[in-house]
């Protein structure tokens, strides 16, 4: 079977790629206000804070936004007013940009650089259609009574 790892594969899992990517967004914001990209859409956003209303997720509940890039998840979460908002990524402009959006929104989050090496982190191995690969899943996690 080929193993396939997205670190090699594709530009996409390459840190450089992250810091050089969000080094133009972060100018794109400070020169003209412009966000960036919303990777899941507002649509899909928006879907995301009614799944959890849905769901009785308490507004003060943590969450953790794994690869939380420019900060849009957190900040539509924060609007919606969930509180606790964590955000991690590990390209330092990315931080940079998600905090000055943060800013300008008059949001409030905790957004952090996390710099743990990928081979530090156990992310499992899956078999599909005759490739194996790794993902990364992303979990909620309820308090129970």
């Amino acid at each position: 079977m080929e193993e396939l790892s997205p670190s090699s594969t594709c530009e996409l899992g390459q840190k450089e790629y992250w810091d050089q990517f969000y080094s133009v967004e972060l100018k794109n914001f400070e020169d003209h206000g412009d966000i960036g990209e919303i990777w899941f859409r507002k649509k899909n956003l928006e879907r995301i804070v009614k799944w959890l209303e849905k769901n009785k997720v308490e507004k003060s509940a943590p969450i953790l936004d794994i690869g939380c890039g420019n900060g849009m998840t957190l900040i539509t979460l924060a609007r919606s007013g969930f509180e606790d908002l964590t955000g991690v990524d590990y390209s330092e402009k990315a931080i940079q940009l998600a905090q000055k959006i943060a800013e300008s929104e008059n949001v409030k989050a905790n957004l952090e650089v996390n710099f743990c090496l990928h081979d530090e982190i156990d992310i499992p191995t899956i078999s599909f259609g005759g490739k194996t690969g790794r993902t990364v899943t992303a979990l909620i996690m309820k308090k129970s009574p």
